[in-house]
């Protein structure tokens, strides 16, 4: 997710920071999530990484935080 940040322009992709891309990036890791055993290092890193996509799209989409 690139560098680290609380910037998104700082964890995406140049040109990246649009929903299509970041929506297209939370689905992929949800089915990673969805494929690996519960408790594995891949499911671990899967959950972090869809939680993170749908927290930077919230922002793009300009919702308030949980």
């Amino acid at each position: 997710m690139g560098l680290y940040g609380g910037e998104i322009e700082k964890r995406l992709p140049p040109g990246a920071v649009n929903v299509e891309y970041v929506g297209w990036r939370q689905m992929y890791w949800g089915r990673k999530r969805a494929e690996a055993s519960y408790g594995s290092t891949e499911y671990t890193v899967a959950e972090q990484a869809y939680t993170r996509y749908g927290l930077i799209l919230d922002e793009i989409l300009g919702e308030p935080g949980l």
